[in-house]
C-alpha cells in the first residue's frame, strides 16, 4: 500500500544513484516534485523540503518485468509435479487451464496479490501480463491486483479455442469468424492489448484481421509468442511456407515478440529490422527444458530486448532472479561475463522501458522522468563489501536487500521514511 508524502521530497545522502551510463554517482540527492524527478545533485542546491535520509542506500531505476503470467502463481511447481505425458500449459485442455477454472474467487485474488506483492518487494514497478480468457478473465484479474501499486499492462488472449479449424489452418485459407473478432474487441474494451498465444493458431488472413482491429479500431498494444520451439517453427512452414517469426513481424506487427528461444541471426535480424521488441525469459525455457535464448547475439544486434520471468509456476516473479540467472548462462567468457552482467541489468530496466514503449518516464534514473525507483541497502548482508556494484544488483542482490520501492514519489513498498518536514 502506497504511503503518502509530501509533493516536494529529497532523497538525502544517497550511497549511490545508478546513472543512465550506468555509472554510480557517489553521495547524491534526488529532488522530487509531484512525483517526478526535477533534479540529481548535491543536497544544498535545491529548495528546502521534506528530506528522506537514504545513507547507505543505492537509488536504482525500478525493474520492469516484461512477461508474466502472474495467475499461474496458484499452481507453484505444477509444472514439475505433473506426471510425463500431460499437457500443463496449453489452453484448453492444459492441466493449468483446467485448474484455474476450478479456482474459487478468494483463491484466485489470495494467489495473485501475493505473486504481485512478492515482484514489488523484489523491486519491479511495471510488468507487462499475458492472461488467456477474453474479457471476464482481464476483469477478475484486475480486480485481484486492485490494491498492487505495481503499473501493469494487461494483454488479453482467445477466450475459446480452436481460433480457426484444422482445415483452415492446414490449408492457411479463411478469416476469423465474427464471433471471434467480437470476443476480441470485447476483451480489448477492458484489456491494454492482445496477444495470441502464438500465429500457428490463425491464418494469414486472421492475423491482418486481428492487427486490423487491435491497431486500427481499437489502437491497443500487440504481442505473441514466437520461437519458443522448432516444433512451432516447423508447424508454421508446413501450413504457411513461411516460418513464426517471418509471419509474425510481417504480418501481425506486434509491439514485442516473446521468447525467440530458437531464433537465428536472420529472424532477430528482421525482428531488429521491423522496430519489434525482443522479451526472453530464461529461466522458464530452462524449466521446459529448452536451449537458452541468444539474449547476447541480439543485443549485438542492436535490438531492443527486455526480460521476463513468464510462468509463475516455473520462476519466481522476481526481476533479482531472471537477471542473475540470464547474466550467468551466458558467461561463455571472461568477455561474455562482463557484457552479459551490463546486457542483463539494462534488460529489467531501460531496454525493458524501450520494448514497452515507456522509456520516456521509465527505465532509469533522469529529470523529467517518474520518480519510480528501487532502493537497496548497501549495508545489508547481500550487498556490503560491493567492488563492483552493477554486478553486486545482478549477481547477488535479494529480495532481502531492498530496502524500499518509491512509485510516482510515494513510497510503495518499505521502510523509508521521512527525517524531517520542511
Amino acid at each position: 500500500m502506497e504511503r503518502s508524502l509530501p509533493s516536494r521530497i529529497l532523497l538525502k545522502n544517497a550511497f549511490g544513484v545508478i546513472l543512465p551510463d550506468l555509472r554510480i554517482g557517489r553521495d547524491l540527492s534526488v529532488y522530487v516534485v509531484e512525483g517526478s524527478i526535477r533534479g540529481i545533485g548535491s543536497p544544498n542546491t535545491f529548495p528546502e523540503c521534506a528530506e528522506i535520509d537514504v545513507s547507505g542506500k543505492l537509488i536504482a531505476p525500478g525493474f520492469i518485468n516484461c512477461h508474466t503470467h502472474i495467475e499461474d502463481a496458484a499452481f507453484p511447481e505444477l509444472l514439475f509435479s505433473t506426471p510425463p505425458g500431460i499437457d500443463v500449459l496449453y489452453a484448453p485442455g492444459g492441466r493449468r487451464h483446467r485448474l484455474l477454472r476450478e479456482l474459487d474467487a478468494e483463491q484466485y485474488r489470495s494467489a495473485v496479490s501475493r505473486a504481485a506483492a512478492q515482484m514489488l518487494a523484489s523491486g519491479t514497478v511495471m510488468a507487462a501480463d499475458f492472461c488467456t480468457g477474453g474479457a471476464d478473465a482481464i476483469v477478475a484479474l484486475r480486480s485481484a491486483l486492485s490494491s498492487s501499486p505495481i503499473e501493469w499492462l494487461h494483454f488479453t488472449g482467445h477466450s475459446t479455442y480452436p481460433v480457426q479449424s484444422a482445415e483452415a489452418l492446414s490449408t492457411n485459407s479463411g478469416d476469423l469468424d465474427p464471433s471471434v473478432m467480437e470476443d476480441i474487441a470485447a476483451a480489448l474494451d477492458v484489456a491494454d492489448g492482445f496477444a495470441p498465444v502464438h500465429v500457428n493458431h490463425t491464418t494469414d488472413a486472421g492475423l491482418r484481421a486481428i492487427l486490423r482491429l487491435v491497431r486500427g479500431t481499437a489502437g491497443k498494444r500487440l504481442a505473441t509468442h514466437s520461437a519458443a520451439s522448432i516444433e512451432y517453427d516447423e508447424l508454421s512452414l508446413r501450413h504457411t511456407g513461411r516460418g513464426e517469426i517471418e509471419r509474425a513481424t510481417g504480418i501481425l506487427e506486434p509491439d514485442f515478440l516473446v521468447h525467440l528461444t530458437y531464433a537465428d541471426v536472420a529472424d532477430l535480424t528482421r525482428v531488429r529490422d521491423a522496430g519489434i521488441g525482443a522479451v526472453m525469459c530464461p529461466r522458464a525455457m530452462a524449466c521446459l527444458g529448452r536451449t537458452s535464448p541468444p539474449f547476447l547475439v541480439a543485443v549485438d544486434l542492436g535490438l531492443m530486448v527486455g526480460l521476463g520471468t513468464d510462468n509463475a509456476m516455473t520462476s519466481t516473479p522476481s526481476m533479482l532472479d531472471e537477471m542473475g540467472f540470464c547474466a550467468r548462462v551466458q558467461s561463455a567468457s571472461a568477455e561474455a561475463r562482463r557484457r552479459s552482467i551490463h546486457a542483463s541489468y539494462d534488460a529489467c530496466t531501460i531496454g525493458a522501458a524501450r520494448v514497452l514503449g515507456v522509456a520516456d518516464r521509465l527505465g532509469s534514473i533522469e529529470p523529467g522522468k517518474d520518480a519510480t525507483f528501487a532502493v537497496f541497502d548497501m549495508h545489508g548482508d547481500g550487498l556490503q563489501s560491493s567492488t563492483d556494484v552493477i554486478a553486486s544488483l545482478v549477481l547477488r542482490a535479494s529480495r532481502a536487500d531492498v530496502a524500499g520501492v518509491m512509485i510516482r514519489g510515494q513510497i510503495a513498498y518499505g521502510a523509508l521514511g521521512l527525517a524531517c518536514a520542511a
